[in-house]
């Protein structure tokens, strides 16, 4: 059992306190808004053969060994918590942009992007991490994916 998140390793969630930031996401959503900053989204860039399921394959092990990725918020009688669960669901969406002419690809990217961006996550419901594989050349793609602030910061991306 790991001793800093009992239950981690037993597969039933646990509970930890929620930061100022997450508290003040579900604060916003309870009250019917929805803050501009309430995702961080990145582009990767990759080259080579590129296989739909091994990138979904390690998509979901990183969901699996993070548990951040596995996490959601839950109000409690005491405030606000997070809650890491087992498993969280995941699905990578593929899109195929290679018919396209070559100079609207990227153009077309961006707009994944910020439509991803802009679909809202309930901070209260697991999921709160996606991606897309958009295939924009025989072996190249861009992996966008899109997190929920309150578990994803973007200073690892940087």
């Amino acid at each position: 059992m790991n001793e800093l998140m009992p239950g981690a390793d037993s597969g039933r969630a646990c509970r930890l306190p929620a930061t100022n930031v997450q508290e003040r996401f579900l604060f916003v959503e309870r009250a019917g808004g929805r803050e501009n900053d309430a995702t961080v989204t990145f582009a990767w860039r990759l080259r080579g053969p590129i296989s739909e399921s091994s990138v979904a394959e390690a998509l979901r092990r990183i969901i699996e060994r993070h548990e951040i990725l596995r996490t959601r918020l839950v109000a409690t009688e005491t405030g606000i918590e997070q809650e890491v669960l087992a498993e969280a669901p995941f699905h990578l969406a593929c899109l195929d942009l290679r018919a396209m002419p070559a100079k609207d690809r990227i153009e077309r990217v961006h707009a994944i992007e910020r439509d991803a961006a802009e679909e809202p996550m309930d901070p209260c419901r697991p999921g709160l991490f996606r991606a897309t594989l958009v295939k924009t050349g025989t072996d190249e793609a861009v992996l966008l994916g899109v997190a929920h602030h309150c578990i994803f910061d973007g200073q690892s991306t940087a």
